[in-house]
């Protein structure tokens, strides 16, 4: 249809999927330290930024490599068990996993963990996964799915056949469903075997035909041991680069627009307004507001007030209803007005953070060739766009779009 649909109430939905086998709880694998109290604490300090930065989305944590097994969706699944479901962050999530982080023996007592000389079903876990995907709360608002998994063993499955096929397709159906995947593996030091990615994550889980495989997002990527507690500030870059703060329409003249998605490299943090609340019972107070006349105090309706704007020396009046229709003469999305060259454009003329875009062919075919043709254009001629922008608000702001070969 070409109409662009904001980002609006829709929601990101990321799953941990944990490795709770022996060897991440083998201090002397990694030098010293467990690492997957590390991680559980880690993960805690995900669901903090979450709620910080945007509190909607959704966050969970599936263990698999476990003892005991956990019954979803009515079906038990030997070797995986869901530590916190895939829910909005909350401060009762960020306690169970920090409780399971600075206690190994109720980690060990309530999942167990499975030695690394024993198998298990890695479709169990992708399972669980979909499982989560499907029965969270507002499962229809859903538009990304993410599964990050963290393991220090290169194949769960031992090399069953039977297993890896199974696990094949479990992929296969997640991928259709627009899951991706992104796996962080750490390297046991000797004189356990190093880990071998071609074993199970890198031919099966993720084979080089995987259409979410770009060599912007690489999905398999090492952790050093000594670079364990870089992991937070890390994910957190990938995670404000992808992004998508809005899905809006770059208009270029009449009747020639293109899809884009904005990115923001710094979300701005508003702070909600207090709730007052009556002193005897804690009930919220109701409030009416009235505008009333200066000199006569009479109360005014909508029809009784103007909005002025001061210029020329003179004042030019408007209704409520002018003005609305004014705010309206500009659509949602971003309008190119014209060029001036690189030059004119000093660094004092930055007055707010800037906006990041790139074309959206999802939503409008051919975006992609027609911005790569407009930002070869301007690079070539040096010159930047002057845009009005309307990004939800009904305030229309005038901006510079300027290329950049990156």
């Amino acid at each position: 249809s070409g109409e662009i649909e904001e980002w609006g109430d829709r929601k990101e939905a990321v799953i941990f999927l944990v490795d709770l086998g022996v060897g991440m709880m083998d201090g002397s694998r990694h030098g010293g330290s467990a690492l997957l109290p590390l991680l559980l604490a880690y993960l805690a300090q995900v669901l903090k930024d979450k709620i910080v930065e945007r509190a909607h989305d959704l966050v969970g944590v599936v263990g698999f490599r476990t003892l005991h097994s956990a019954a979803r969706g009515g079906v038990a699944r030997p070797n995986t068990s869901v530590i916190t479901k895939l829910a909005e962050p909350s401060a009762h999530a960020i306690d169970d996993l920090l409780h399971l982080a600075d206690s190994p023996s109720t980690l060990a007592q309530t999942f167990g963990h499975l030695p690394d000389h024993l198998s298990m079903d890695f479709t169990n876990a992708l399972w669980l996964c979909r499982t989560e995907f499907t029965q969270a709360r507002h499962a229809a608002r859903i538009v990304r799915k993410r599964i990050v998994l963290l393991t220090d063993h290169p194949d769960p499955t031992r090399g069953d056949d039977d297993q890896i096929d199974r696990a094949r397709t479990a992929v296969r159906d997640l991928a259709e469903a627009g899951a991706t995947f992104h796996i962080t593996y750490t390297t046991p030091l000797p004189p356990s075997p190093p880990f071998n990615r071609a074993a199970f994550f890198e031919e099966i889980i993720l084979p080089a035909t995987h259409p979410h495989r770009t060599p912007d997002t690489p999905p398999i990527a090492e952790l050093p041991i000594d670079d364990i507690r870089s992991l937070r500030p890390r994910a957190r870059k990938r995670h404000q680069f992808l992004r998508v703060y809005r899905h809006t329409t770059l208009h270029l003249a009449h009747d020639l627009r293109l899809a884009v998605s904005v990115y923001l490299a710094n979300v701005p943090v508003t702070r909600p307004f207090p709730l007052q609340l009556e002193a005897a019972n804690n009930v919220p107070i109701k409030q009416t507001r009235q505008t009333l006349c200066a000199l006569t105090g009479r109360v005014l309706t909508e029809a009784d007030i103007r909005l002025g704007h001061f210029a020329m020396n003179r004042w030019t009046v408007f209704s409520q209803q002018e003005a609305e229709r004014i705010r309206e003469l500009v659509p949602q999305g971003i309008r190119l007005h014209g060029f001036k060259p690189l030059t004119q454009l000093k660094r004092h003329n930055t007055v707010r953070a800037a906006y990041f875009i790139r074309p959206n062919d999802l939503q409008v075919r051919g975006s992609e060739a027609l911005f790569a043709s407009l930002l070869a254009s301007m690079l070539k001629k040096e010159v930047y766009g002057v845009v009005a922008y309307r990004m939800g608000a009904p305030v229309v702001r005038l901006g510079a779009l300027v290329p950049e070969r990156d």
